[in-house]
Order: C-alpha cells, then structure tokens, then sequence
C-alpha cells in the first residue's frame, strides 16, 4: 500500500541513503549522509515546508522536498526535489507521487505547482504526461563564483 509521509527532522534519515546513492550513481555527484542530512534538513525546517516520504508496505522509496510561497496573487507549491529512488523506477511511482502532491497543494490552497527539471526528453514527457508544462516566461539564470 502506497502512502505519503510528512517528513521532519525525526524521519529525513529514512531517505538519506537513498537520496546519497541515487545522486551519486545517477550524476557521479559526491554526496555524503552528513552533507545530504544538511541539505534536506534545510528544507524540511522551512517555514510552511510540504515535504514528504513516498512508503510502500513500510519502505521508503522515494521522497519530495517541497514549500509553498505566497503572492500578491495567490499561493504556489513548489516543488524543489522529487526523487523515487532508483530500483523502485518506472513502476509508477513517480506518477502518483506527483498526482498526490498536486491534490494536496490544491487542498491547501495552491492555484499552482511549479517545479525546475533537468531539461532532458525523458524528465520533460513524465512531467508533460502528468500535466506539467514548460514556462516560457521565466529563465533560469546562474553566476558561477
């Protein structure tokens, strides 16, 4: 049975060796469990944070790292971090994984999730094909120090 989580300081360790060797396998990054507990732990400490673990049958298999943000206009939900770590992929789970999220942003008073992507054909057509779709009037800009 799939159910969602919300992650906190106390349960984050239950993803961190699958944030580590996904990321480290998938992009040949370096990520250490001290340095992933940093990472996450800021954002699960966030003010108005909605973060959570994706468990089946009391496992964790994947996690998301999210907050919403408040507008003149309304609400967002933003997704900063979604990963359904690597045995556990293309079987769905991501698939429900954003579906849930984006019912419960609407519960919760989002007109709108947005999200950024690696810019590739296969993370582009499952976003696509659960409803997300590229923004062209916004730009992600970067200076390297």
């Amino acid at each position: 049975m799939l159910e969602l989580i919300k992650m906190d300081e106390e349960n984050l360790r239950l993803v961190l060796n699958g944030f580590c060797e996904y990321y480290n396998m998938a992009d040949g990054c370096s990520w250490t469990e001290l340095k992933a507990w940093k990472y996450i732990d800021q954002r699960v400490t966030i003010k108005d944070s909605f973060s959570f673990i994706l468990k089946e049958d009391g496992i964790a298999k994947g996690f998301e790292l999210g907050h919403f943000h408040t507008y003149d206009d309304g609400i967002t939900f933003d997704i900063d971090e979604i990963v359904i770590f690597r045995e556990y992929q293309d079987k769905g789970l991501g698939g429900f994984f954003i579906d849930e999220l984006c019912k419960m942003a609407k519960e919760n008073g989002a007109f709108l999730v947005q999200l950024e992507s690696v810019n590739d054909y296969r993370h582009l057509k499952f976003y696509k094909s659960h409803g997300l779709m590229a923004c062209n009037n916004l730009i992600a800009m970067s200076k390297l120090l």
